[in-house]
């Protein structure tokens, strides 16, 4: 297989920025765990079509890349004690695009996201999940859980 990829001026990227641009074009994350960088939701309960309030909090001791933009977020529905992901769109509509950009959050600090819950979701208990760069390394890092009221 022949690919051709574009040239980049690498003085301008971080080669763990590259990679987690990479790793969330192509789905892939590294699954790992960090108490010290949350993802947390405005509220435990939704209706499909409501728009979902993302808060990354980083209480870690290290800079965090993210980027909290829809389509780099994933959802998962919960199957007893399992967790298992839903292919779903949580933009609001077609007319907005995700920048491919990593962003960096600061020891402390906190970022504010959008998702939106698709019209044709199922009522069930969901989280979201969100792959960060921390060290070099990609973790996913899972919202607490919610319902969806059908």
């Amino acid at each position: 297989m022949y690919v051709r990829m574009a040239s980049i001026n690498v003085s301008r990227f971080s080669w763990a920025g590259l990679a987690f641009i990479v790793a969330a074009a192509w789905g892939c994350s590294v699954v790992g765990t960090n108490d010290d960088i949350t993802l947390r939701t405005g509220t435990d309960t939704y209706a499909v079509g409501d728009e979902v309030r993302l808060r990354l909090e980083n209480q870690s001791g290290s800079e965090v890349g993210y980027n909290l933009c829809f389509a780099y977020l994933d959802l998962q529905r919960r199957t007893g004690d399992e967790w298992h992901d839903v292919t779903a769109d949580l933009g609001p509509d077609d007319s907005v695009a995700c920048t491919a950009e990593l962003r960096t959050l600061a020891p402390g600090d906190e970022a504010a996201g959008l998702a939106h819950i698709p019209a044709d979701l199922p009522g069930d208990s969901y989280r979201i999940t969100h792959d960060v760069e921390v060290h070099g390394e990609m973790q996913t890092i899972p919202s607490n859980s919610f319902v969806v009221a059908p």
